[in-house]
């Protein structure tokens, strides 16, 4: 039972606070999920599984060209959630008339006021605009959701792991695709040669 509820505990705490640090845990886990959600990278890994430590590889050196997207995605999800009790409060107020929507209002010009800086960083960051776009019609969801739930999600933290998998996968892939490309080149330049006459 102390062991469950530990496991509960530490699962609350990494939910409040999505850090970005990188451990073995997490790195086996996101391993494991490339594998699982990349049928190209999965039987290449199958016919050699020696390549997992290239995939491994691959994953820590992209999470290290990126660790501020995704520690800074985590700061805004952590933040996002301490403001959460405020719109509770405005929304519960709102029924007695314009100050439960001017606490609302308040509250969202400061959520922007870092959300705004993210969404912008991350798009130069990684060019997804389609991100981008969903993370501001999320924020306009937001607005229309009660107690604005919607901010308990880790909507950042999400978007820049997913990122980030995707990053380490293509990386991997490409790096496994330009080696295969150089061994079939050498293969059929070895099998094009012509023997030299042997003298009598």
């Amino acid at each position: 039972m102390a062991k469950g509820i530990y496991s509960g505990g530490t699962g609350v705490f990494k939910w409040m606070f999505p850090f970005a640090s990188m451990d073995e845990s997490r790195l086996e886990s996101t391993v494991n999920q490339i594998i699982d959600n990349y049928q190209d990278i999965r039987v290449r890994i199958s016919k050699d599984p020696a390549l997992k430590e290239q995939l491994r590889y691959s994953v820590r050196d992209t999470y290290t060209e990126n660790f501020n997207l995704r520690r800074l995605g985590g700061y805004v999800d952590t933040l996002d959630k301490f403001l959460v009790p405020i719109d509770m409060v405005a929304d519960y107020m709102k029924i007695m008339g314009g100050v439960g929507f001017g606490i609302s209002t308040l509250k969202e010009i400061v959520e922007a006021s870092f959300k705004l800086p993210y969404i912008a960083y991350y798009t130069a960051k990684t060019g997804d605009l389609v991100g981008a776009v969903t993370s501001l019609i999320y924020e306009g969801l937001s607005w229309f959701v009660p107690g604005s739930l919607l901010d308990l999600t880790n909507r950042y933290a999400k978007q820049a792991d997913k990122y980030l998998v995707n990053t380490s996968a293509k990386k991997f892939l490409e790096s496994i695709q330009g080696l295969e490309a150089k061994l079939a080149g050498a293969k059929e330049k070895a099998g094009g040669r012509t023997l030299a006459p042997q003298p009598a």
